[in-house]
């Protein structure tokens, strides 16, 4: 395999799953006793580089998964619309028959989010971040990190360029070399 057919989607560096979410649609932070519950409700930025994949959005309490989305990937670049998340089917497929809208009691919860070819229990790219529920939240996530980098694209800046063939030689040569944080080291 070597160097070059590392794989082309990154891993989320801890400040990008930091900015992961935006907060867009209200929502208030639980802080408080007495909280109030609420949907959740969750659009993206545009999504690239990932046409024919699932987009698998959990929120998960201390119990366990309380709710789930599960949306393709039909074009490219892709932006979800804003979409409550649903009760997870009894099967526990994330992608299985429609059901109700999750009414979520007060409090803190972790949202994932992740790229998944059909029929994958594992992620090609996810992040998670946390979420308070206190009332109906909207939250848009900001998926740049979720976004497949272009073949090639061996320093993660978006580009393929002669700079990507210079962190190749580099590699080959043993060279140290400077990487964009959360950028996957080349030759894994």
């Amino acid at each position: 395999m070597g160097f070059a057919m590392r794989s082309i989607f990154p891993i989320a560096a801890a400040a990008a799953l930091a900015a992961l979410l935006m907060w867009t649609l209200g929502g208030t932070p639980a802080g408080g006793s007495g909280g109030v519950p609420g949907t959740v409700t969750v659009s993206s930025t545009e999504i690239s580089g990932q046409s024919g994949k699932l987009l698998i959005v959990f929120v998960d309490s201390p119990g366990g998964a309380a709710g789930r989305l599960c949306v393709p990937i039909t074009s490219d670049p892709f932006v979800l619309p804003p979409t409550v998340l649903t009760e997870i089917p009894g099967d526990e497929n994330p992608c299985g028959d429609p059901t109700d809208t999750v009414v979520f009691p007060a409090g803190d919860y972790t949202l994932t989010a992740g790229i998944y070819v059909g029929g994958s229990e594992t992620p090609e790219a996810q992040a998670q971040v946390p979420i308070a529920v206190n009332g109906n939240v909207g939250l848009q996530l900001d998926i740049a990190a979720l976004s497949a980098l272009p073949f090639g694209d061996m320093n993660c800046d978006g580009i393929v360029d002669g700079l990507d063939a210079l962190a190749i030689l580099r590699f080959t040569g043993d060279l140290p070399m400077d990487q964009i944080t959360g950028c996957p080291e080349i030759g894994v």
